[in-house]
């Protein structure tokens, strides 16, 4: 539990062999235990660190099931996903 390192890798299939880098989005991390109904506190959203990898902080309050809900923004466009995880 606590704070923990995040990171993610953004890459966009550009055809069968490429999948370049993509270095210009903002992102936004909101985690979620959706079986207890709350979120959790002093999460840092990721960053650009370099070629396509952006890191941030996670804070996982208690063990269990986790959603973590991402809202990607580029150019004007919004993108939002999920992915969830046992903790």
């Amino acid at each position: 539990m606590g704070i923990n390192d995040f990171e993610i890798a953004i890459f966009k299939r550009q055809d069968m062999m490429a999948f370049p880098a993509e270095d210009n989005y903002s992102i936004t991390m909101t985690p979620e235990m959706p079986s207890m109904g709350h979120g959790s506190p002093n999460n840092v959203n990721p960053v650009l660190t370099k070629n396509g990898h952006y890191k941030g902080k996670v804070n996982f309050t208690m063990t269990g099931d986790w959603r973590i809900n991402l809202e990607l923004n580029k150019d004007g466009k919004t993108t939002k996903t999920f992915f969830d995880l046992l903790f």
